[in-house]
């Protein structure tokens, strides 16, 4: 395990004799969502998201009535809802409290390094008022850092890029700081070993990532100011991602560096958005399509917890994230996933013809159990037990031509994954991972000197 790891490991288990366990030691139950005494904000705006009351017999009832089964118009919403965010604003303060939550998904899309202080405490009131910030200590703890980023002045002067009445926005900013201190006082009432695993330990992952933005912060910057323009994005994204390969050196450190990966997966949308679907498949080719959360901050925070786990299996679970959620997805019949090792390769005015070797019957390895964790806190990865099976020959593969700088380091006995298209006169390609062995030395059009393992197993 990674030293770095290790050591901070040792600091989180030395923090009490008893750990949070499956018994839930150190944490409380579940306290009430609202207070008895309504909190709604039940300004005019609040009409357009209330259910008017109904009685038995479905007939409407006034605004401030009870319907039958005694709740009034703001006592209890359906759910905050994928809309705009005054939208969601309004679900969250025109009701006591709301029917159906899903925080887990909040979580997973609310950004650390482009920080909204809106988003953050949409999940705070969600999280909370749901109960689940109240009683999992392992969510709640998740959800601390986005809470503690959250001050009267920021949060406030968020709220005025909202259209709500000013009143409104006074109540959204109120009502999210108040649960801010709801879900501190469920924090206040774990054990300090409970404390370090669920809240610290993720604290501990963003801090290192905010020094890691820091330390990559011209990138970033432009990397924010290439997606301005979506449309004409994939050029500069491509250089960027080149750049970052280059000083990330080879393909295992670059296939957990949060800055190429955040990258590549904008270059797949930026290829899709452009109808250009060949590039957007080869691209996501290059990223892989397992393990596609690799580098989110939510993966980073999973995989090190589920480290601490590992050394201390009688900790709850970590929130499963996992890294295999969300895989940019590029779909067309046309386009083929081409796997075959290179027999030739004819280069003539800028393209290269490529010609392969009669398959064979290969090894196909996946992955199972966790083996072990590698990497720093900010980029914790997971090293994964292989299940190796032989795969059949499969059908001949038909020459394509790709461009000659994308193979310039490719010689024959080379093994080539492709997205690849077109009748056979006309068949072309673009690389998406180049093997030798079974040692990836190429994403995409980015080349390597070095090697040291096939982390994204190499296998469409």
């Amino acid at each position: 395990m990674n030293r770095t790891l290790r050591g901070f490991f040792w600091v989180v288990a030395s923090a009490g004799s008893t750990a949070c366990g499956a018994a839930g030691a150190g944490g409380t139950t579940a306290t009430t969502a609202h207070a008895t005494q309504s909190v709604a904000f039940r300004g005019e705006e609040c009409q357009g998201v209330w259910k008017r009351p109904k009685d038995a017999k479905g007939v409407e009832l006034p605004w401030d009535s009870a319907d039958a089964s005694g709740n009034a118009a703001w006592s209890k919403g359906e759910a905050i809802h994928d809309a705009k965010k005054e939208q969601q604003v309004l679900e969250a303060i025109c009701f006591d409290t709301f029917g159906h939550e899903d925080t887990f998904k909040r979580y997973l899309r609310t950004d650390d390094r482009r920080f909204d202080p809106t988003e953050a405490a949409l999940l705070v009131d969600e999280c909370v008022e749901s109960g689940k910030c109240t009683s999992d200590e392992m969510m709640a703890g998740a959800v601390a850092w986005y809470a503690h980023e959250l001050e009267l002045t920021r949060l406030s002067a968020a709220s005025k890029k909202l259209e709500i009445s000013q009143e409104a926005r006074d109540a959204f900013v109120d009502r999210s700081l108040n649960n801010v201190k709801t879900l501190d006082a469920y924090l206040a009432t774990l054990t300090p070993a409970a404390r370090a695993y669920a809240v610290d330990l993720p604290k501990a992952a963003h801090d290192a990532r905010a020094t890691y933005y820091k330390a990559n912060a011209d990138e970033y910057t432009t990397l924010d100011r290439i997606l301005e323009r979506m449309d004409r994005a994939s050029a500069s994204l491509l250089t960027i991602r080149s750049d970052v390969a280059a000083r990330c050196l080879d393909p295992k450190k670059c296939a957990s560096d949060p800055l190429y990966r955040e990258v590549s997966r904008w270059l797949v949308k930026a290829y899709d958005a452009s109808k250009m679907t060949l590039e957007a498949h080869a691209a996501a080719l290059a990223l892989g399509h397992a393990h596609a959360r690799r580098g989110t901050i939510q993966a980073q925070v999973w995989a090190s917890q589920s480290a601490f786990r590992k050394l201390h299996p009688e900790v709850k679970a970590p929130i499963p994230v996992t890294e295999e959620d969300d895989a940019p997805e590029v779909a067309d019949a046309a386009i083929e996933t081409v796997r075959g090792e290179v027999a030739a390769i004819k280069a003539e005015h800028g393209t290269s013809k490529l010609t392969f070797k009669d398959p064979t019957p290969w090894k196909r390895c996946d992955d199972t159990d966790i083996d072990n964790f590698d990497g720093p806190i900010e980029q914790t990865h997971v090293i994964y037990k292989q299940n190796c099976a032989e795969n059949a020959a499969g059908a001949k593969i038909v020459p394509f031509i790709v461009a000659t700088a994308d193979v310039s380091n490719v010689k024959p006995g080379g093994i080539i994954v492709a997205a690849v298209t077109g009748p056979a006169a006309t068949r072309h390609g673009i690389i998406g991972q180049v093997f030798v062995g079974d040692k990836l030395v190429q994403l995409g059009p980015d080349k390597f000197t070095t090697t040291s393992g096939d982390p994204l197993k190499g296998q469409p």
